[in-house]
């Protein structure tokens, strides 16, 4: 009996280890902003006015200012403000205005596996995760004028008609990109209005 619940244990440790392996591998892949826009749940600018804990898992209170996609009925939003692995960035300020773009939650248990941390169970609703490993979030500076946004642009491929800005006093990041949020709003709108269907036969 003790050799078969050793050899068990081996087993557990052995997919655990292998887990934990495989996700140290990962990485985050570069997308497109415009597939970033098509498989988000929800996108919008939105100020993070609290960080709450469930279960030693932070999740942020964000009050929407501007709902460009889902969730136009909604006053209040949350995410998970923690990485959940190794090239996760998932991240809040309490105070920050930010643009989001989220994923919807399948559930409110959040696996913390490659952490090594039991489940944490989130009660609020709606809730999200943040979009390809945290760069969903997008930090505006809205005492700028015009309003900036700052991008993951290693991860994050910008449409070349972008202008990024060069802001007084910031250093230069070879991780992000900083934009006007108005162009940035404007092409996400864009992505989302549907095309205008054309008539058989021609005009």
């Amino acid at each position: 009996m003790r050799t078969r619940l050793g050899g068990l244990r081996a087993l557990a440790l052995l997919l655990l280890s292998s887990a934990l392996i495989a996700a140290a591998d990962a990485r985050v892949g570069r997308v497109d902003l415009k597939e970033l826009v098509h498989q988000a749940d929800c996108i919008a600018l939105a100020r993070v006015d609290g960080l709450l804990s469930y279960d030693g898992l932070t999740v942020a209170r964000a009050v929407p200012l501007r709902v460009l996609k889902g969730g136009a009925a909604t006053r209040t939003l949350y995410f998970v403000a923690d990485p959940m692995w190794r090239c996760d960035v998932s991240h809040a300020v309490r105070g920050e205005t930010a643009l989001l773009f989220l994923q919807r939650a399948e559930s409110d248990r959040v696996d913390r596996t490659n952490l090594l941390k039991p489940p944490a169970r989130v009660t609020v609703r709606p809730f999200y995760f943040l979009s390809h490993a945290g760069r969903g979030r997008m930090p505006v500076g809205v005492k700028k004028d015009p309003p900036t946004v700052m991008i993951h642009t290693v991860e994050l491929r910008v449409p070349e008609h972008f202008h990024p800005v060069v802001v007084k006093g910031q250093r230069p990041d070879r991780w992000s990109g900083t934009f006007h949020l108005a162009e940035v709003e404007a092409f996400i709108r864009a992505e989302l209005t549907p095309a205008p269907a054309v008539a058989e036969g021609g005009a």
